[in-house]
């Protein structure tokens, strides 16, 4: 691909750095970025991605194309051009969709959160509007409406606050459906034992941690390298829960450490007595996470 290997060559002296690793691009099938710290640089960096892409009977379509500038930690709108067209900020939309992930012009987690509560809203509203019994509403919700959010959910830092919103939301209509009387207990209806409908803080907390798990075990250098910087971060937190070193100790917990002395090979999930491995193995820690303390990560 003549466009990744133009950013590959030219990535150590124009990506951006971060923490000691240049980064310029991390592309996904058919969607790429372009990540800097210079502006006019990166203007003739798209310059010279327009003509690669041409060279390939290929065209950039400015319309799909969107920016995000930070000048000095905030987020600022700073134009650039493609093919004549302007790339449009993020600043002109309510929000900017990038492989599954809600982007704002300040994109801060209030406001992504916010998106994710009104994206839950609108499905729950959804459901309650059908003509069918509210058993079926549960079923609904219980083997569809958590799945197809579960992506959303992988993608995302989410607090204990933010979460426990759309947790009483969720709860506020399964009361509803199941006709729970007040006060009543909300055993039956999240162990797997009776209902075994998942709550949103556990699916958060699962679909959160396996997402960082995979990275951690099948991305490159500069995935890792990133997630390292994250975990960095996030393990001097004493008092948020943090997904990424939830993830870092279910790997450490699964996968053995590495012997020197045999051949290199990719990580595999090792099958514990007891069903304690693979995604089983990630519910139990999440369980166990969820006793500890529960509530998302900022």
């Amino acid at each position: 691909n003549p466009i990744l290997e133009h950013l590959k060559n030219i990535e150590n002296q124009f990506g951006y750095n971060l923490e000691g690793e240049r980064v310029i691009t991390l592309p996904f099938a058919d969607d790429f970025n372009v990540i800097t710290s210079d502006k006019r640089r990166h203007q003739k960096i798209i310059t010279d991605l327009e003509r690669l892409t041409a060279s390939m009977g290929l065209k950039l379509k400015p319309p799909k194309c969107k920016s995000l500038s930070i000048c000095s930690g905030k987020s600022t709108e700073v134009v650039f051009s493609l093919g004549g067209n302007e790339i449009t900020s993020i600043l002109r939309d309510p929000y900017h969709k990038f492989l599954g992930a809600f982007y704002t012009f300040n994109n801060t987690g209030s406001e992504v959160a916010a998106l994710i509560r009104d994206k839950f809203r609108s499905g729950l509203e959804i459901i309650e509007k059908l003509l069918v019994r509210d058993e079926l509403k549960v079923r609904i919700y219980a083997e569809y409406f958590l799945n197809s959010n579960r992506v959303i959910l992988s993608v995302h830092d989410l607090t204990s606050t933010q979460l426990n919103e759309i947790y009483a939301m969720t709860h506020r209509y399964l009361k509803k459906w199941l006709g729970i009387p007040r006060g009543g207990s909300w055993n039956l209806v999240h162990d797997q034992r009776g209902l075994n409908i998942k709550s949103v803080v556990h699916l958060y907390k699962e679909s959160r941690t396996l997402s960082l798990a995979d990275a951690r075990i099948f991305s490159d250098g500069r995935v890792r390298h990133a997630l390292d910087s994250k975990e960095a971060w996030e393990s001097n937190w004493s008092r948020k829960f943090s997904s990424a070193i939830l993830a870092r100790d279910l790997i450490s917990d699964l996968i053995p450490p590495p012997n020197p002395s045999s051949p290199i090979n990719p990580p595999s999930i090792i099958t514990q007595p007891g069903g304690r491995g693979g995604k089983k193995g990630a519910e139990d820690k999440h369980e166990r996470g969820n006793a500890a303390g529960g509530g998302g990560e900022e």
